[in-house]
């Protein structure tokens, strides 16, 4: 049972003595105090339950809640721990009016949404209907809700953000995942209307497939589309499709982005191109060797002519030719300058299977061919074995097809996939595809991966 004490704050009468005060976050959540609720006897826990739609102005009394989430309370502090990608349902409601005879009215679109979390707190929820991005602090920190006048309880766990618009998202993390609500007030005349969308989001794991090479998800702004025809072309070897997917990032303040290795393997050449002498910017690509026939190739671009940025990009490699390296470990830094034109820097992340009547050193972005998404090497054979991807079978098998480049997104991790969800994919138009692997692309469209219209 609950009843009102002071604005906004609840007692609550549990018959067990285990949930004993609620903290009304108007319009968006019930945060509750819980004793002896967690994993060990005497622990206190975070209790927290999200609506579906905005309050009733008459407050909570008679509100029934979504099943609740119970976190362990340790402090206001984000916890690093909860960087990764996450997938799951959002809920969202546009034109809300909250009557008091009426109750509540409104368009509502149920959706899935990808979301990912940095290390440092960053955070980008993508559905079709919305992003939402920001970084992430505690409820504590802000005077709006706690402090003199307001909350007397810090809500330890609850973080918020603000969004591109202003508005106020709110979020609380559980054990294998997270929720979230957002409510957007317009004043219009004669009523009051909303835009109000939350969700709940589930950890995405990471596997023996493909991770993704930047270390920080949120860093990821948009992907060129794999396969994209054409992408480039020249007068001597004609035009070529597009061998992998480009991993963009902002060049805001000459900002540096650490690169990983999205396995394991062996780095078998490390190239520097471009720069000085050169019309092209500066690149270094990686060559990752993780059995005899398949081969990542990262290729760093910083789409910069700036003086000094050859040199700061090939100083910040950290690993060397015939190096074996661990999934994650990282290879190097993405620096970035002032553009040339209007390209963005990234990462070209590239998955080749090598036939062996090919050598390695034979293969160039014009002649190598491309997967149509119809002869998807490994992912078929050995779906029913986990863990057991073509790169990871010993000694390697030839899977007696050509050799050619595969769009990575197939090959990737739960995780991996999330990340590259969290943001738009584009082929040479400037509507979004479905995905990041332009099957069938023949005028720099999407292909099969058809234009989406939002």
């Amino acid at each position: 049972m609950i009843r009102r004490s002071v604005p906004r704050v609840h007692v609550i009468t549990d018959p067990f003595g285990r949930i004993d005060l609620a903290y009304e976050l108007p319009g968006f959540a019930l945060v509750a105090q819980g004793v002896n609720t967690g994993p060990a006897c005497d622990q206190q826990t975070l209790v927290y339950s999200l609506d579906r739609a905005p309050f009733p102005g008459t407050g909570l009394f008679g509100t029934s809640y979504a099943r609740p989430e119970f976190r362990t309370r340790a402090s206001s502090r984000f916890d690093p721990t909860y960087a990764g990608a996450y997938r799951g349902t959002a809920h969202s409601m546009t034109d809300v009016s909250v009557e008091d005879d009426q109750g509540v009215t409104g368009t509502t679109a149920p959706t899935t949404a990808s979301s990912v979390v940095s290390a440092s707190g960053k955070i980008r929820i993508r559905s079709p209907y919305e992003t939402l991005s920001g970084t992430l602090r505690p409820v504590a920190d802000d005077p709006t809700f706690f402090g003199q006048g307001r909350s007397e309880n810090p809500c330890d766990g609850l973080f918020g953000f603000t969004d591109e618009t202003g508005t106020l998202v709110f979020v609380v993390f559980g054990a294998d995942g997270f929720s979230y609500a957002r409510l957007q007030r317009h004043d219009t005349w004669p009523a009051v209307r909303y835009d109000f969308s939350s969700g709940r989001a589930e950890r995405q794991v990471e596997d023996g497939r493909l991770g993704l090479p930047l270390a920080d998800p949120t860093a990821l702004t948009r992907i060129n589309c794999f396969g994209v025809n054409p992408w480039g072309c020249s007068a001597l070897l004609g035009c070529e499709a597009h061998s992998g997917i480009d991993l963009c990032v902002s060049n805001v303040g000459s900002a540096s982005y650490e690169v990983v290795a999205p396995t394991a393997g062996q780095i078998v050449a490390i190239l520097r191109e471009g720069g000085i002498g050169s019309t092209a910017s500066p690149r270094v690509v990686f060559v990752l060797k993780l059995n005899e026939y398949w081969f990542v190739i990262l290729s760093l671009e910083t789409q910069s002519l700036d003086a000094g940025i050859e040199d700061a990009l090939w100083g910040a490699v950290d690993v060397r030719e015939f190096d074996f390296v661990g999934k994650g470990e990282r290879l190097g830094q993405l620096v970035t300058g002032s553009l040339e034109g209007d390209r963005l820097p990234h990462v070209h992340f590239a998955l080749l299977y090598k036939s062996p009547d090919d050598a390695l050193d034979t293969f160039t972005a014009f002649t190598a061919l491309r997967s149509d998404g119809r002869d998807l090497a490994g992912v078929w054979p050995w779906r029913w074995y986990p863990g057991a991807w073509p790169w990871r079978t010993l000694p390697g098998r030839s899977l007696g097809i050509p050799s050619k480049f595969h769009c990575p997104y197939h090959f990737s991790s739960p995780a991996a996939k999330t990340a590259m969800d969290a943001v738009d994919a584009y082929a040479l138009g400037s509507d979004p595809c479905l995905r990041a692997c332009a099957y069938g692309s023949r005028f720099g469209d999407c292909g099969e991966c058809r234009a989406r219209t939002l």
